[in-house]
C-alpha cells in the first residue's frame, strides 16, 4: 500500500503507463518537537515539607529510577521477548509518548543461523493472508511485505525474488531489499535483463510480471503471475497478448485478460506501437525466451522485494520529505533491515485505533535504528501491517499484532522465517493458562504444549503438575487444578526430564464478583459471551471458570453454555420480541444479576410535532426552537411536522457552546426501555447531538444520541440508556453542543419521533453497594488536630465545589462549601485536598468569589491544595489553565510530603493526563520511583479530577482514555508491588462517592459538594465531603500475598452535606417480631432530593440502654443471651429483633445529620 494504503493500479485504463510512485517521507523534526515538555509553575511555599518542581524543568530527564532519557520522548509501558525459533526471538513492546500508546512487534533473527528467511508468495498476483503464507512455507513468523496494486491485479508494486530466482521485475530497474545467499543484506536496485523471440521476431523484455507495461515495449508473464486480471495492467495504446504453450504462440488476443497462464507458458502483453507489429502473430509460431536478473549489489539477491523509503543507511536515518502527508500521518508501519552483527530485524507497529496511535516514518525510522539497524526500509503499511507467528510447540501461526482492518488482509507477499526441520523429541514445555491467578477453592484450566529443538510440536507426553510452594494449589485432573492456600510462588509442568516454570499467585478469598456487562439487550438468535471475574478485598482481579459459577434464569428465553476462552456463552431463543430474564451468577456465596432482554419494541416518547411545547435555551450560543416540515423523511406521512433547533455558536468567549430545545413538561421514559431513537435531519457541521435526562427527578442521566452529528439528510439515531439509575427517567432536553472553541459555526438541525425502544421491564432488585473498609462506618465522633510521629492522622476532600459568580453567595454550590469549609475547620485536619472544579468556570470572578470563601470559612494553618480539574479551565476541549494560574498563583500539578506521605498532584483538566501536560507522566514516574526508594516516605496518594472509571457505570465521567486510566493503575500497582507501600488515588468529577480498588491500589472517588450528584441516590449520588484518616501503622504491605492489614491505613469517614435526616421505624415490635428500620436524608437543594442513608455514606446507628447493634451472627449470638438487650438492630438485614418487653432509643448520625425515635417491645 502507498503511504499506508494499498492504491489500485487505474481500472482497465489504457491511455498511459502506470505513474511513477510518490516517495514516502515524513517529518524529520516531529518528534523533538512533541517531545518538549512544556514549562511547570514551581509549587507555592507550604507549611509541609515541599518537592518544587522548577518552572521549565524536563522532568524526563534525570537520574532517578524509572526516568527515561529525554530524547526517546517515551515511557515503557510493557515489554516481552521470547524465543520462538532457533536463533529468532520475538519482542511485544507497548509505550507511551505525547502522541499517544503505541504497540509494536519486533522480530529478530540470526542471519548466521539456521532460521533461514525467505520471500513468501503464493503468486506474484495471489493475495493471501499471512497465516497461510506461513503455515504454506512452514514459517515461525511471517511480515507483510511489499505495496501492492490493492483490489485490481494485487501484484506489488516493486520486484520480487525467492530463493534465487526472480518473479517480477522490470528493465528500467527498481529499488530493492533482500538478501544474498549468505544472509548479507542489500539495498540495491533490481533490473531485468532478457529477451523474446517471436518467430524471427527478437522483443526486449521491458518486464516480467509487471503492473505496466511501457509504450511500444512488451512485459512477459509466467505462470508465476497467478490469477491477476492483465486488464488492470497500466498500458499506452492498442495492446496485444500473445498465449504461449508447448514453445509456441497458442492465442492472441486484443486486450489484457485474466485467462491463467499456462502451466510451462507464458503470456506476453505488447502495448502501442509493438502491439501493432505482434498483432497478426499467426497461432504456432515459435516462441522462446531468455531472462534473468541482476542489481548492483555486490552478490545476487535470494531474496528481494520492494524498497520505495530507506529509512536508515549505514546507521544513519534517512532525509524525508516534510511535506508529503504519507509520510507525516500516523499510521500502521511495517520495516526490514538488519544489524551489522548480521541479525535480521522485522518490525510492526499497530495503528488506526484508539488502542495503538501508529507511527510517521520519521518515527518508525528512529525505532528502527533504535533497535541497532544498519541499513532499514520500509515496507507497506495501514492494513496490510501484519506480524504472524507461531507459539512454541503450535503447528500453525496465529496472527500476533492487531490489523487495522480488524482482520487479515490479503497481501501478494511477505518476509518470512523458516527453521531447520526437528527432530520432534521433546525438549521443552509451553505452558499455557488463562490466567496466572486463582481464588481459593476455584478453578483454573491448565495445559501445556511440547515442542522440540527448533520449537516445532512434540508430543508432550504424560504431564505432572506441582506448584512452588506445594501448597499454592492442588490438581482436580490432568487439565484442571484448584487454588488451595493465598501466596505466590511458580506453577512447574513436567514431562519426564523436561519441565517449566511460570508464575502463579493464589488470591486473597473471594469478595464479590464482577462481569465485563452490566446487562444486555440480544435480538433472537444473537450471542454475547460474558466473562466473570472474580474480585479479592484488596481489588486484585482473575477471571473464574465457568464449572465454578451456579446459574439461574428462565431457560425459555436464553441458552447458556461454556464459551470458548472460558466465557458464558448466552444465546437468545426464537420467540417474539419483548421478553427477558435475570441471570443470576453464584460462586461461593457471592451473587451477581445480569439482566437480559430479548428484542425492543417502540414506544412513542413525542412526535416533536408541536413547537409550542417546546422552548429554546442556550450557553455561549443563540438558539431557536420552531416547527418544520418534516414529510420528507423516509416513511414520514403526508403533512408530517417536527422540530428544528437552531444554533449560532459563532463570536463567543471561549468554553462550550450549547443549543438546547427544552420540553414545556419533562418526557416519562417508559419502564424497560434501554434506548431512545430519534429522526435527525443533519447539517454535517459535526457537533455533539445529546439530551438532559435525569432519574427520580434529580439524578443526571448522560444520553448522546450522537457523537457527531457528521451527516446531512435524514438519519435515524439511537443512544443507550444507561443503567444503574432508578425509575422514573425523564427526558427534558434535546441538545447540540461543542467544546472546541475552534469549531464555532451556525446552523439548523431537524428532528422528528422521538421513541423509546422497550425491552420486557425486568424486576431487579436494588442490591446496596457492597462496603470497603476504606469508608468508616460506626465511627465514634472526631474534632481537632490528630497525628503526631508514626500516629494516625487526618486531611480532609472536597470535590466539584463549582463556585460560580452569577449565582453569588445564595447559590447552591457557594452555600454547600462554605457548609463544607465550616465543617472541615470543626474537625481539625491537617489540611484541605480539593480534587478538581473547585470553580464552574475559568473567569476571573469565579476565582475570586473562590478565594473569598477560602478567606472567610478556612483559617491559614489548614492549607488547601488544589488539583486541577475540567472547569478550571473553562470546561472546554481546547481551554487552558492561563486563568487559573493568574487568579490563583498555584501550581497546575505539584508534590508535597506530609507525616511520610507523599501527594502528588496530576493535571487532568482535557480529560487527559496526556493532552493535558505530557510531561507529568514521565515526572510522575519519577515520583514514584524516588517515594519507593524513601525510606521517610511510607505511602503514596496521587489525586487527579478524572477517575479511572466512572462509577456510574455510564463510561461519561472519566479519563477519555480507558487506556490511559489502565496505565495509571498499572503505574501504582507496580510502585507498590516494588516498595511494599501502599498508594491511593483520589478523584472527582463523576459526582458520585465511590471506592474501587485494583492490584492492591485504592481508588477513592469523592462526592460532589456544590452541584446535582451524576450517580443514583443510593450508590454514592448525594453531596458530601470527606475526612480521611491515615494511619502510618498500616502503611506497609505485602505485595505478594493478602495483607487485610492495610485495610486499615486510609479510611474516609463520608459526611453528608444534606438538609434533614429521617429515620423510619415502627412504634412498636413485638417479642420474637422483626421489622424493619431505616434512615433517608433530603438534600433540599436538590428538589427535595431523597438519598438513603447507607453506604457509601458513613453512617452510625446507636441508641439508648437495651438496644444492642450487631453486624456479624457472632456478635448477635452474643446479644440474644444477654438479659439487658431489650432489641437488637441488624446492620446487616436493617431489622431490629425484639428480644424482651420494654422501650428502646434508636438513633443515627452521618456527619451534622442526626436522627431519632423510640420503639416500645410489647
Amino acid at each position: 500500500m502507498v503511504g499506508g494504503m494499498s492504491r489500485p493500479v487505474p481500472a482497465r485504463h489504457r491511455s498511459r503507463a502506470l505513474g511513477p510512485l510518490a516517495a514516502l517521507t515524513t517529518l524529520a523534526t516531529l518528534i523533538a518537537q512533541v517531545g518538549a515538555p512544556p514549562a511547570v509553575a514551581a509549587s507555592p511555599v507550604v507549611p509541609a515539607p515541599a518537592v518544587a518542581v522548577p518552572a521549565g524543568a524536563n522532568p524526563a530527564a534525570g537520574a532517578l529510577p524509572g526516568a527515561v532519557p529525554a530524547a526517546s520522548g517515551s515511557l515503557a509501558v510493557d515489554r516481552h521477548t521470547e524465543r520462538i525459533a532457533p536463533g529468532v526471538s520475538l519482542t511485544r513492546d507497548r509505550s507511551y509518548d505525547p502522541l499517544g500508546f503505541v504497540d509494536s512487534f519486533l522480530l529478530t533473527a540470526d542471519l548466521t543461523g539456521p532460521t533461514r528467511p525467505r520471500l513468501l508468495a503464493q503468486s506474484v498476483s495471489g493475495a493471501t493472508r499471512p497465516t497461510e503464507l506461513a503455515d504454506a512455507a512452514h514459517a515461525v513468523a511471517a511480515t507483510n511485505g511489499d505495496f501492492f496494486a490493492i483490489n485490481t491485479t494485487n501484484a506489488p508494486i516493486g520486484g520480487e525474488v525467492r530463493d534465487g530466482e526472480p518473479l517480477k521485475a522490470d528493465r528500467a530497474g527498481s529499488p530493492a531489499v533482500g538478501l544474498d545467499a549468505a544472509g548479507v543484506g542489500r539495498i540495491a536496485t533490481l533490473f531485468l535483463e532478457g529477451t523474446a523471440t517471436v518467430g524471427e521476431r527478437g522483443v526486449d523484455l521491458a518486464g516480467l510480471n509487471s503492473n505496466s507495461v511501457p509504450a511500444d515495449a512488451a512485459v512477459l508473464y509466467t505462470p508465476d503471475w497467478g490469477p491477476g486480471d492483465r486488464g488492470f495492467v497500466g498500458t499506452a495504446g492498442p495492446v496485444t497478448e500473445l498465449e504461449v504453450r508447448d514453445g509456441a504462440v497458442s492465442a492472441v488476443r486484443t486486450a489484457g485478460t485474466a485467462t491463467p497462464v499456462p502451466a510451462g507458458g507464458y503470456v506476453l502483453l505488447a502495448a502501442g506501437g509493438l502491439a501493432g507489429q505482434l498483432a497478426g502473430t499467426p497461432p504456432g509460431t515459435r516462441f522462446t525466451v531468455d531472462y534473468h536478473a541482476r542489481s548492483d549489489a555486490p552478490s545476487p539477491y535470494s531474496l528481494a522485494l520492494g524498497a520505495h523509503t530507506v529509512l536508515v543507511r549505514d546507521g544513519v536515518e534517512q532525509p524525508l520529505d516534510p511535506g508529503d502527508a504519507n509520510n507525516t500521518s500516523l499510521k500502521p508501519r511495517t520495516a526490514i533491515g538488519w544489524t551489522a552483527d548480521r541479525r535480521l530485524l522485522l518490525y510492526v507497529a499497530d495503528g488506526s485505533s484508539s488502542r495503538s496511535r501508529g507511527l510517521t516514518v520519521a518515527e518508525l525510522a528512529t525505532r528502527m535504528r533504535d533497535a541497532g539497524a544498519r541499513d532499514a526500509v520500509m515496507l507497506d503499511g495501514g492494513g496490510s501491517s501484519q506480524l504472524v507467528s507461531r507459539r512454541p510447540g503450535d503447528a500453525r501461526v496465529g496472527v500476533t499484532n492487531v490489523p487495522s482492518d480488524g482482520e487479515e488482509r490479503p497481501v501478494p507477499n511477505g518476509v518470512g522465517l523458516v527453521p531447520p526441520a526437528g527432530s520432534g523429541r521433546l525438549t521443552g514445555l509451553d505452558v499455557r493458562l488463562r490466567s496466572d491467578r486463582v481464588f481459593p477453592g476455584l478453578s483454573r484450566d491448565v495445559s501445556a504444549a511440547g515442542y522440540d529443538e527448533t520449537y516445532a510440536p512434540a508430543p508432550a507426553g504424560t504431564l505432572r503438575w506441582r506448584s512452588v510452594p506445594g501448597n499454592l494449589v492442588r490438581p482436580d485432573d490432568a487439565h484442571v487444578l484448584r487454588g488451595a492456600h493465598s501466596g505466590s510462588g511458580l506453577l512447574e509442568a513436567r514431562s519426564g526430564s523436561v519441565r517449566r516454570q511460570v508464575a502463579l499467585r493464589v488470591l486473597g478469598p473471594l469478595d464479590r464478583l464482577e462481569a465485563d456487562v452490566g446487562s444486555l439487550a440480544l435480538s433472537a438468535g444473537e450471542r454475547r459471551d460474558v466473562t466473570v471475574t472474580g474480585v479479592d478485598a484488596e481489588g486484585f482481579r482473575a477471571p473464574i471458570e465457568p464449572r465454578d459459577v451456579r446459574l439461574d434464569y428462565d431457560p425459555a428465553v436464553l441458552d447458556i453454555a461454556a464459551g470458548p476462552d472460558g466465557t458464558l456463552r448466552l444465546t437468545a431463543r426464537p420467540g417474539e420480541d419483548g421478553r427477558g430474564s435475570i441471570v443470576t451468577l453464584r460462586v461461593q456465596g457471592h451473587e451477581l444479576r445480569i439482566p437480559v432482554t430479548v428484542g425492543l419494541v417502540d414506544q412513542p416518547l413525542s412526535s416533536l410535532a408541536d413547537p409550542a411545547a417546546w422552548s429554546a435555551l442556550a450557553v455561549r450560543a443563540t438558539a431557536s426552537v420552531t416547527g418544520v416540515d418534516t414529510s420528507d423523511r423516509p416513511g414520514a406521512a403526508a403533512g408530517e411536522r417536527g422540530l428544528r433547533l437552531g444554533y449560532d455558536f459563532t463570536d463567543q468567549p471561549v468554553g462550550t457552546s450549547a443549543a438546547y430545545a427544552v420540553a414545556g413538561t419533562p418526557l416519562t421514559v417508559p419502564a424497560g426501555a434501554q434506548r431512545l431513537a430519534l429522526w435527525v435531519n443533519g447539517d454535517g457541521h459535526r457537533h455533539w447531538l445529546r439530551a438532559t435526562m435525569a432519574a427520580q427527578g434529580s439524578t443526571n442521566v448522560p444520553f448522546t444520541f450522537a457523537t457527531e452529528v457528521d451527516w446531512t439528510g435524514w438519519r435515524r439515531v439511537e443512544g443507550l440508556i444507561p443503567g444503574g439509575f432508578n425509575p422514573p427517567i425523564t427526558l427534558s432536553r434535546i441538545y447540540l453542543v461543542e467544546t472546541d472553541s475552534t469549531r464555532r459555526d451556525a446552523g439548523h438541525v431537524d428532528l422528528a419521533l422521538l421513541d423509546a425502544r422497550v425491552g420486557m421491564a425486568l424486576d431487579v432488585p436494588d442490591v446496596p453497594d457492597q462496603p470497603d473498609p476504606a469508608v468508616v462506618e460506626q465511627a465514634a465522633p472526631q474534632a481537632g488536630r490528630a497525628g503526631g510521629a508514626g500516629r494516625p492522622w487526618r486531611f480532609a476532600v472536597l470535590s466539584d465545589t463549582h463556585v460560580n459568580a452569577d449565582g453569588g453567595t445564595d447559590s447552591y454550590g457557594y452555600t454547600q462549601t462554605a457548609r463544607a469549609l465550616d465543617e472541615i475547620v470543626a474537625a481539625g485536619p491537617d489540611f484541605v485536598l480539593l480534587s478538581g472544579d473547585g470553580v464552574d468556570s475559568n473567569r476571573p470572578a469565579d476565582f475570586a468569589l473562590f478565594q473569598r470563601l477560602i478567606d472567610e470559612h478556612l483559617p491559614p494553618d489548614i492549607p488547601l491544595y488544589w488539583a486541577v480539574g475540567n472547569h478550571e479551565s473553562g470546561a472546554s476541549a481546547t481551554g487552558t489553565l492561563d486563568e487559573f494560574a493568574a487568579a490563583t498563583g498555584r501550581p497546575t500539578r505539584q508534590v508535597f510530603d506530609h507525616n511520610g506521605t507523599r501527594f502528588v498532584l496530576l493535571n487532568s483538566t482535557l480529560g487527559s493526563l496526556r493532552r493535558s501536560d505530557w510531561s507529568q507522566l514521565p515526572w510522575l514516574r519519577q515520583q514514584l520511583a524516588a517515594a519507593a526508594d524513601d525510606r521517610s516516605v511510607g505511602s503514596v496518594v496521587v489525586a487527579v479530577h478524572h477517575p479511572v472509571l466512572d462509577p456510574t457505570g455510564t463510561g461519561a465521567s472519566q479519563l477519555d482514555d480507558p487506556y490511559e486510566g489502565q496505565f495509571l493503575e498499572q503505574e501504582l500497582a507496580g510502585f507498590r508491588a516494588r516498595s511494599g507501600k501502599q498508594v491511593a488515588l483520589l478523584s472527582g468529577h463523576a459526582h458520585t462517592a465511590h471506592v474501587r480498588r485494583a492490584d492492591g491500589v485504592l481508588e477513592f472517588n469523592a462526592p460532589v459538594v456544590g452541584k446535582v450528584p451524576y450517580g443514583d441516590a443510593g450508590h454514592g449520588g448525594f453531596a458530601a465531603w470527606s475526612l480521611v484518616t491515615l494511619d502510618p501503622a498500616h502503611a506497609g504491605c505485602a505485595p505478594d500475598r493478602p495483607d487485610p492489614a492495610g485495610l486499615g491505613w486510609f479510611r474516609a469517614e463520608v459526611r453528608p452535606l444534606l438538609s434533614r435526616a429521617e429515620l423510619h421505624a415502627p412504634p412498636a415490635v413485638a417479642v420474637g417480631a422483626t421489622a424493619r428500620v431505616y434512615a433517608e436524608a433530603v438534600d433540599a437543594g436538590q428538589n427535595d432530593r431523597v438519598v438513603p442513608m447507607r453506604y457509601p455514606m458513613s453512617v452510625t446507628w446507636g441508641g439508648g440502654p437495651g438496644l444492642a447493634i450487631v453486624a456479624d451472627d457472632p456478635a448477635a449470638a452474643r446479644a440474644r443471651r444477654r438479659r439487658d438487650v431489650v432489641a437488637v438492630l441488624d446492620l446487616r438485614s436493617g431489622t431490629l429483633t425484639g428480644l424482651r418487653r420494654a422501650t428502646v432509643t434508636v438513633t443515627v448520625r452521618a456527619g451534622t445529620l442526626t436522627a431519632a425515635t423510640t420503639v416500645g417491645v410489647t
